[in-house]
């Protein structure tokens, strides 16, 4: 999924930061949302893992 396409923004409330998945001009925005995107794919994947070991396991 690119979220760059989809002009998605996310917000931080409590620290008051905001990224922006368009956010060209500033290299620091854009690595940080790169980031956080991909540790959001990571915890998704572990997950998914713990999930299926835990049904093999029931069984």
């Amino acid at each position: 999924m690119n979220f760059s396409k989809k002009g998605v923004t996310v917000v931080f409330i409590d620290n008051n930061m905001t990224f922006n998945a368009d956010a060209e001009s500033n290299p620091v925005q854009k690595l940080l949302f790169n980031v956080l995107g991909t540790l959001a794919e990571f915890e998704r994947d572990m997950i998914v893992n713990r999930t299926t070991a835990g049904k093999i396991r029931a069984q």
